[in-house]
């Protein structure tokens, strides 16, 4: 399965749980309406216990004004419930990860494990081809656990505890956040999140039932059994009973309507998380295989869980909330039950390595481990392709025919290049990733010409422009003549996360300094209009496409399509002719009307921006089909130049198709 394959599951996924939330509130609206009928239909205890209940007359009332009323207020006390959710959640991952108690590490860190962490993050954001995502701890959680929080890759949060930061190795801790990139490359985020909002409001029903209740037993300022027990002198003198809240013999009607709200409302949360666990379960398995898939090394995260599952707190949380985000944990926050949302640690285990748990517990000496490793590495190898089948074989090809093979994946020699690129980021360059003003000239420095007149006018430029910075670009022209064309794209990736932490007015004005650095030759290239696109979409307060909508018919966004495809034939190269007949050849993929190649002149940078900004909403297989058409085009040539690969790799991320770092060579 492809990552738009995996794409579209979550997708459908998260309709089918919209669809079944709708269900369950036509069902709890039933119910209600069920209940207030039954206590309109009596005036006591005696009349309620006895009510004859004609189903006739009840759909009869369910149509009265008295009916209407009562569906409304159901509906929207669901609907608060779900709205109170959202605002708490809107802020995206960084927002909810400071919510629950987390602190962030920035960019950098003095302390040895968070640096390493650090790290290890970057690297698989590299591999992968997406933004990093910000980097948090839970300094007073003991326990071994680690989640992801946002809606999409830009606003995303990886969050781990204490425990995990203190208990792991290297390797153990690349398996954890391979673990985690999987739920996001897959699009579990924003699963998890809808069925965070859906359960809010299924709870606030429950909470109004226990608010009627308590209000019943407090009415007087005495505490009492909830279903009766003997009547103290007080209520003997004043009439009070345990089935009545005011003074005589009357029922309260709070109490009798309070408890079945409490009832349906918890009857509810039943099945919403029974479908939580349903559905959290099978992506578990599909993340550690996508883990594994990763970083090709079973035995770590292997390991990883078998150090949660021998620990004494394992990956139980103390956060108050820690049962609301448990479907979003390596490992459950809470104590197995009937809802536990993560399978046993020793079957996750089991299916990345049958062996794992028997060598641990049969393992005597540490000096023995190496040993132990290269005796079992054949199998365990054999073991991991066995269990993964097509979606780890089929990246061990030589090469794929079609793009979509490897958009949302990674592989060993992806990891692995990626890991090299961060260890070949020297450390001038590594001191614009903690400072935003440094992060500033970086980006700029990216974009500097290679031709050495146009290159001197732009460091004379930039020193006008960051004149307290004039140490920091001395070093970096000392340093080289440029910078390596391999490193540019990832520190671009690098830098984004901290250059958002600028204030809006400093990001306008970068904004216009990366036009003018971009400008400088007269020409404005693809590359730089995707990567001032980047930037400007990174910049903007957004709120995420939470309402679902999705283009599934190419007619609608014609135009953008052959914006996009006749932007890249031109990018391509090759004599008029060849041009018409490879956007031609390509624009025949496409079940839509013909459209002609739009002329070089036409095309103007604000275009391309909204075209990319509406073609990332369309469905997964269709934006599969547009992804294949871009690579094809680049490729057409049999050639595919350095800059022909960071401009496909930074259109790609702008379609929230990222592509994984693939190794260039000398000559691109």
């Amino acid at each position: 399965m492809d990552f738009f394959e995996h794409q579209a599951q979550a997708k459908a996924a998260s309709n089918r749980l919209l669809l079944l939330f709708l269900a369950f509130c036509v069902f709890i609206v039933l119910c209600v309406n069920a209940v207030i009928y039954v206590c309109l239909s009596g005036s006591n205890m005696y009349q309620f216990a006895n009510a004859q209940i004609s189903f006739s007359h009840f759909l009869q009332w369910q149509f009265s004004y008295a009916g209407f009323i009562t569906s409304v207020v159901t509906l929207v006390v669901i609907g608060s419930g779900c709205v109170g959710r959202w605002l708490e959640l809107r802020h995206g991952g960084n927002g909810m990860a400071v919510k629950l108690g987390a602190r962030s590490l920035g960019f950098a860190s003095d302390d040895e494990t968070e640096q390493k962490l650090i790290n290890v993050v970057e690297e698989m954001a590299i591999a992968a081809g997406v933004t990093s995502p910000g980097v948090y701890v839970l300094d007073h959680e003991h326990s071994i656990n680690a989640f992801v929080v946002g809606y999409e890759f830009e606003d995303s949060a990886l969050v781990v505890t204490h425990g995990l930061l203190q208990s792991m190795n290297r390797d153990e801790l690349q398996a954890v956040v391979g673990h985690e990139f999987s739920h996001i490359l897959h699009g579990d985020n924003r699963i998890n999140i809808r069925l965070m909002i859906l359960l809010g409001g299924i709870v606030w029903l429950s909470e109004l039932g226990k608010m009627l209740m308590v209000d019943n037993r407090y009415r007087y300022g005495h505490q009492r059994p909830l279903f009766g027990g003997r009547h103290n002198q007080y209520q003997q003198s004043t009439g009070y009973n345990s089935l009545s809240g005011i003074k005589g013999k009357k029922d309260s009607g709070a109490f009798f309507i309070g408890l079945p709200l409490l009832i349906i409302g918890y009857v509810g949360i039943f099945f919403g998380r029974l479908i939580r666990t349903a559905i959290s379960r099978k992506r578990e398995y599909l993340a550690d295989a996508a883990s594994v898939q990763f970083t090709r090394n079973p035995e770590a995260l292997a390991s990883a869980l078998n150090i949660i599952r021998t620990n004494s707190h394992q990956g139980f949380l103390r956060l108050p909330r820690a049962e609301g985000i448990s479907h979003m944990c390596i490992s459950s926050s809470q104590k197995s039950t009937w809802f536990a949302t993560h399978p046993p640690l020793e079957n996750r285990i089991n299916s990345i390595d049958p062996t794992f748990i028997l060598r641990f517990e049969s393992r005597e000496k540490k000096q023995q481990r190496n040993e132990q490793r290269e005796q079992k590495k054949a199998q365990q190898t054999q073991t991991a392709q066995n269990i993964y089948q097509p979606d780890v074989t089929r990246l061990q090809n030589a090469g794929a025919e079609h793009l979509h093979d490897v958009i949302g994946t990674l592989s060993a020699a992806n990891l692995a290049y990626a890991m090299s690129l961060h260890d070949e980021i020297p450390y001038e360059y590594r001191q614009a990733l903690k400072d935003p003003e440094l992060a500033r000239i970086m980006l700029l420095y990216v974009l500097m010409d290679n031709e050495p007149l146009l290159r001197k006018a732009q460091q004379e430029w930039l020193l006008l422009q960051y004149p307290n910075a004039t140490q920091f670009l001395q070093t970096l022209t000392l340093m080289s003549k440029g910078l390596p064309p391999r490193l540019a794209l990832p520190l671009v990736e690098l830098l984004i996360p901290l250059l958002k932490t600028l204030d809006s007015q400093q990001q306008q004005g970068l904004l216009e300094q990366v036009l003018v650095m971009a400008k400088w030759n007269g020409k404005l290239s693809l590359f730089d209009i995707c990567l001032y696109s980047l930037l400007k979409y990174s910049f903007e307060d957004k709120q995420p496409n939470r309402s679902g909508h999705t283009i599934k018919k190419l007619d609608v966004v014609a135009y953008e399509v052959n914006i996009i495809v006749s932007s890249l034939v031109y990018n391509a190269g090759g004599s008029a002719l060849e041009k018409q007949a490879l956007h031609k050849r390509m624009m025949d993929v496409f079940v839509m009307p013909k459209q002609a190649l739009i002329e070089a002149s036409d095309i103007k940078a604000k275009q391309i921006y909204i075209s990319l900004k509406k073609l990332k909403t369309l469905s997964p297989m269709l934006k599969r089909s547009l992804m294949d058409v871009c690579g094809d085009i680049v490729l057409h040539d049999g050639i595919v130049q350095g800059s022909e690969y960071e401009t496909l790799k930074l259109m790609s991320l702008l379609l929230a198709c990222p592509m994984p770092a693939l190794p260039m060579n000398a000559k691109s």
